[in-house]
């Protein structure tokens, strides 16, 4: 899956007190064979919900965890809210190895995290 999809969501309010919005993540990269997820991250810092969409430079299927459920393949933005939980898994699409990055937005344009990847055949 190659390029960027994007969301459109009401903005995030701050969690009382921090005055700062959604806490920063942190995706570790994913060096793997065949196939590698990352650990999850908590989201935090805000209230409500926000619009999770990602995008990927090298063309690796991209599926995700979200409280430690299997969603299968991303196919599109989708919400999560304060507490949520969050990791990726990257996977060769075919019989050859892939490399790239991913970028993960809130609410189609914020920045919240980008991590790279390089997937090796087995």
């Amino acid at each position: 899956m190659t390029g960027a999809i994007l969301a459109a969501a009401a903005a995030p309010t701050a969690a009382s007190g921090s005055g700062s919005g959604i806490t920063a993540m942190a995706w570790a990269n994913i060096s793997a064979r065949g196939i590698g997820v990352n650990a999850a991250q908590t989201f935090a810092g805000f209230t409500g919900s926000i619009t999770i969409s990602a995008s990927d430079t090298g063309g690796a299927n991209i599926s995700y965890y979200k409280n430690g459920v299997s969603h299968g393949l991303y196919t599109g933005p989708f919400p999560v809210s304060a507490g949520d939980t969050l990791a990726w898994q990257l996977s060769i699409p075919g019989s050859s190895g892939v490399s790239g990055t991913v970028t993960v937005d809130y609410n189609g344009t914020n920045l919240i995290d980008t991590f790279s990847y390089v997937l090796t055949w087995p």
